[in-house]
Order: C-alpha cells, then sequence, then structure tokens
C-alpha cells in the first residue's frame, strides 16, 4: 500500500503551502499537513485549501466549504490557515470527501463571489477524480448565505446544500457590505424566490438563539422550500439553546455525512436521493449505511450497469434482508480486492 504522502499528488499550478501554518508553527507543520493529503492553490484571486482523502479510491465526493465572515483574509494569502478554524475537518464522515475551501477576501461576501467560487470548482475537478454527481456545498454564518447563493447561481452543480445559521440569497453585487448581507435573514421568502433550487435536497441548520443570523432566514427557507412535504430530501434542525455558534455540534454529526451521501444527481443533471434515482430496491436501514455507484462487470453482479442491490428485485420491490447481507458481503470482498468499479462510503 502507498503511503499517505505517497498518495498525495500535487496541483501543477499549487503555490508553496505557507499559508497553512498556524501562528508560530514551523516547517514541520507544513511537512505534515502536505503528508495528509493537504495543499493550497489560488484561482480567481481566490486563496483555497484542498484536503484529498489517502484511504479511499477515487473518484471522491467533493464538499466545498464556505467560512464566516471572521475567517476572511489578506490577498497574499499568509493567513489562509483560518479557513481549518471551524468546520467539517475533523467530523467523523469527512474522510471521504475531497473538502475544498476557499477563503473570502477581507471585505468582500460570498455570494458577490459565485463565479470565483465556481472556477474553483472547476479548477479542483480538472486537477484530479471528482464524483462530478456527488458535489455539496456547506457553509457557517456568512458560509450559509454563500451556500444558498452558489446553489442559486449553478443549479446543475450541487446534489444537496447544508446551510448553517445562514439564510437564502441569490448572488449578489460586489459593493454588498456584511449588514446588507446579515439583513436578508429578516425577509419572508416566497417560492418564486427559491424557484432555482426548488428540487434540491437540504439540511438548514439555525440556533434559535441566535442574535447575529435571524433565525427566521433558515425558516423561511424551509417553508418556501416545501417544508415537511419533502420529506428527507428538506430538513431544518432547530438548536433551541444555540446561539450563532451551532456549527461544531453539526461538523460532529457523522449523520451529516451520511445523509450528503444519500443524494447525488442523476446523468440528466437532476438532484435526488438514491432511492428517487434508481435505487427503489435498497431498504430505507441499508440507505442510511451504503451510497453506491452502479456496478459494472463485478462478480455477483448480474451483468454490466445492473445495480447489484437491485439484482433479483422487481421494480419497487424491496430483497429481504438475506438477500441485501449477500449483496453487501459480496462488495465487501469486492473492495478488499480492490476491484476498480467498486465505491463504498460511508460504511
Amino acid at each position: 500500500l502507498k503511503s499517505k504522502a505517497q498518495q498525495f499528488a500535487r496541483s501543477p499550478h499549487a503555490s508553496p503551502c505557507h499559508p497553512l501554518r498556524r501562528r508560530g508553527a514551523g516547517n514541520a507543520a507544513i511537512m505534515a499537513a502536505s503528508a495528509l493529503g493537504e495543499r493550497c492553490d489560488q484561482v480567481a484571486g481566490l486563496h483555497y485549501v484542498v484536503r484529498q482523502p489517502c484511504d479511499v479510491p477515487p473518484p471522491w465526493p467533493m464538499l466545498l466549504f464556505l467560512h464566516g465572515a471572521g475567517e476572511r483574509g489578506d490577498a497574499n494569502g499568509q493567513d489562509l490557515y483560518k479557513v481549518k478554524i471551524h468546520g467539517p475537518w475533523k467530523g467523523p464522515g469527512a474522510e471521504v470527501f475531497i473538502i475544498v475551501a476557499p477563503q473570502c477576501p477581507t471585505g468582500s461576501v460570498w455570494p458577490a463571489l459565485t463565479r470565483e467560487l465556481r472556477q474553483v470548482v472547476d479548477r479542483v475537478m480538472s486537477e484530479v477524480k471528482v464524483d462530478r454527481s456527488r458535489v455539496y456545498v456547506t457553509g457557517l454564518s456568512m458560509g450559509g448565505f454563500g451556500a444558498w447563493a452558489v446553489a442559486d447561481a449553478y443549479p446543475d452543480l450541487p446534489a444537496a446544500v447544508l446551510p448553517i445559521c445562514g439564510a437564502f440569497t441569490p448572488p449578489v453585487d460586489a459593493s454588498t457590505g456584511l449588514a446588507a448581507l446579515l439583513s436578508v435573514a429578516r425577509n419572508t421568502l416566497r417560492q418564486d424566490d427559491v424557484k432555482k433550487v426548488r428540487q434540491l435536497p437540504a439540511w438548514i441548520f439555525h440556533g434559535e438563539k441566535d442574535k447575529t443570523v435571524d433565525v427566521n432566514g433558515s425558516r423561511s427557507a424551509f417553508a418556501a422550500l416545501g417544508g415537511q412535504s419533502r420529506g428527507d430530501a428538506l430538513r431544518l434542525k432547530l438548536f433551541p439553546d444555540a446561539s450563532h455558534h451551532c456549527w461544531g455540534s453539526v461538523y460532529r454529526d457523522p449523520e451529516v455525512y451520511r445523509w450528503l451521501l444519500r443524494h447525488r444527481r442523476s446523468a440528466a443533471g437532476a438532484a435526488g436521493t438514491l432511492s428517487s434515482l434508481g435505487f427503489r430496491a435498497i431498504p430505507p436501514q441499508l440507505q442510511d449505511l451504503l451510497a453506491l455507484e452502479p456496478l459494472a462487470d463485478v462478480p455477483g453482479a448480474g451483468g454490466a450497469g445492473e445495480d447489484v442491490v437491485a439484482q433479483g428485485a422487481s421494480a419497487g420491490a424491496a430483497p429481504s434482508m438475506a438477500t441485501m447481507k449477500t449483496h453487501v458481503a459480496q462488495l465487501r470482498a469486492n473492495m478488499r480486492s480492490g476491484h476498480p468499479s467498486v465505491r463504498l462510503f460511508g460504511a
């Protein structure tokens, strides 16, 4: 097996990774970050950090993480380390994602930078193998606004969005300041306001005692997007005793990463759950555990292009648990053997 350092392939565009240095840290810390599959780069005026999975074969699901206003940085990139102060970096389940974390320049806001963010995503996709059906956007505070803005600007990009203590907004003008952005959370949304993301899976989080971003921003988005009628594809979790800083609880929850992996875009570009995209034969308890790619030429898969989990089942009929356990055992065996067509996440 290759070491983590050997598995890490540096981008041809990457600059020296000194911005990952924390205050007071030296070259040893920089080398340690590189050995873990991290690198930094710059495109369209945005510095960013990329962390690649070290123990999971590509293509990888991508998680675009947008930080809050307090982690904005200077144009020289010397404080890029700030993007790792908060976020999904240590989340139980986040290790299977390639995490892309750009830094918003001081004085700007994420919803004014959707074009630049798309360029960052496209750059990373051009360099490494990303599962383009599994691109997710998450953000906290100002980044929560940004996650919605990216989804609204490029509804064909994300398979799901995970905004924390933010509010829905379309892209905004470059002159928009932070105070003006935060005021958006007090607005009441109509269905027409969110029409571009009406079918996008979303899990929205907010602290009910938030005095920085009005919790109305999350409640209004949930209602405009269809509320409880959309089931697992649209969730709202309010923390009754939390103020603004509720993101730690979110990113430490393994269910967050399982939920993301249950959503993907179809070949036609539509976002949906695994069951809505041709995985109807998977029992719910296994949908919580597995996120499977279509298998081809895998022993026991029943032929090229078939889903091994649906083998032997009629459309809409769930196979027995004994049958499912056999399929899962076969998947695990193929994964241990290094079969290139098997990709198993969340198990």
